[in-house]
């Protein structure tokens, strides 16, 4: 026990007698949760073994290791966790499933419920934003494809109006053109007919 506490300060293990009368058993324990190990035990002389949380390490000529650790969280918002093969010196049966929690069944008197009830409002509030953000992925394509088809309408509109409607400007010119043009040509016929009256009227003199 010495030895565990004496690498304390490395390890963050701390190690006491489980009874204080037999001083049979060791409890080890960590402040900060992170995980317990023992590794490589053995012994050189007569085979012994320890058992460490409920897993059985031999000693003797070959070697035994175990981790136990101190928390482990699983949360998911898409639905039951199962574990397949899982670690025997983790989790206490090779194949687990979750169950759904709600915090109604939860009880708030003691810190594990508490925590419990925290761990499942921040697993629905999750769900929420996973959702509204699915949500929020297709209005933006709703959005997008409306904004394309109004688009497409306008530049539809803008074709069908250069073809159909009138420019104004344009036709205007053209008549003010054509006008010019007709009573120039009107004024040099007016003239040209002038031309023979004034030779008849020399040759009458």
């Amino acid at each position: 026990m010495g030895a565990i506490n004496g690498a304390q300060a490395a390890t963050g293990v701390t190690a006491t007698f489980t009874s204080s009368t037999s001083k049979a058993a060791l409890t080890l324990t960590t402040a900060d949760g992170r995980d317990i190990s023992v590794l490589d035990f053995t012994n050189t002389g007569a085979t012994k073994t320890v058992n460490f949380s409920g897993v059985v390490l031999t000693g003797g000529a070959a070697t035994d290791s175990s981790i136990k650790s101190g928390v482990i969280s699983l949360a998911s918002t898409k639905g039951a966790i199962t574990l397949a093969n899982a670690n025997l010196d983790v989790f206490s049966t090779a194949t687990q499933q979750s169950a759904f929690s709600a915090v109604a069944n939860l009880s708030l008197t003691t810190d594990t419920g508490a925590q419990a009830a925290i761990a499942v409002v921040d697993a629905a509030l999750g769900q929420i934003s996973s959702s509204r953000g699915n949500l929020g992925a297709i209005q933006n394509r709703f959005e997008s494809t409306i904004s394309n088809l109004m688009n497409v309408s306008e530049n539809i509109s803008a074709a069908q109006s250069r073809i159909v409607d009138a420019d104004f400007a344009a036709e205007t010119a053209s008549l003010t053109k054509a006008q010019i043009l007709q009573q120039a040509g009107l004024a040099m016929l007016s003239q040209a007919n002038q031309v023979p009256q004034a030779a008849l009227t020399l040759l009458q003199g």
